[in-house]
């Protein structure tokens, strides 16, 4: 399914979460299982090829999933950063901390079951901030992580030149 929420201007943007509340409201509903990315971002592998996510998803099991990524230590108060426990399991979430409890950076890719986005929108008819979505899943329903070796955003036209000059054909 491809939804287009009309938005043409950045300072319009409704964000990744209001956007997935949007396309779920308006016929992708809430009863199958999702993936769902940033379109602005890539993921890649240890090789530098890009992330294949069949692995990903065929790994599925009916966990939430969510890929992450090692961020670098001066920049990991400017995103989403993930704890776990032995298993791959996400005990903790925080976003944009002072103090990051973890180096393991959110990569924008993630499974959600039905019963996660029943209990998302159920929670959000009570209110609830979609931008907490993640702090307010993780501690209800398991979500294991997938490690690639790093998330490139390629939000600009210049990003992409960038990466096309690496040899990556975007």
């Amino acid at each position: 399914n491809v939804f287009n929420n009309g938005i043409e201007a950045v300072s319009a943007l409704l964000g990744p979460l209001a956007d997935m509340k949007w396309a779920l409201d308006r016929g992708l509903g809430y009863n199958d299982d999702v993936l769902v990315m940033a379109g602005d971002t890539l993921v890649f592998d240890d090789a530098d090829k890009l992330f294949d996510l069949s692995r990903f998803v065929n790994d599925y099991q009916g966990l939430g999933r969510m890929v992450v990524y090692e961020g670098e230590g001066s920049k990991l108060s400017k995103h989403g950063i993930v704890e776990i426990d032995s298993d791959g399991a996400i005990i903790g979430f925080e976003e944009k901390p002072s103090h990051p409890k973890s180096n393991l950076v959110n990569a924008s890719v993630h499974v959600y079951t039905s019963a996660m986005l029943q209990a998302m929108r159920d929670n959000l008819q009570k209110g609830e901030d979609w931008g907490k979505i993640i702090e307010f899943l993780y501690p209800k329903f398991t979500i294991v992580v997938e490690r690639v070796a790093r998330r490139v955003d390629i939000g600009t036209i210049e990003d992409v030149i960038k990466e096309n000059r690496k040899g990556i054909r975007l």
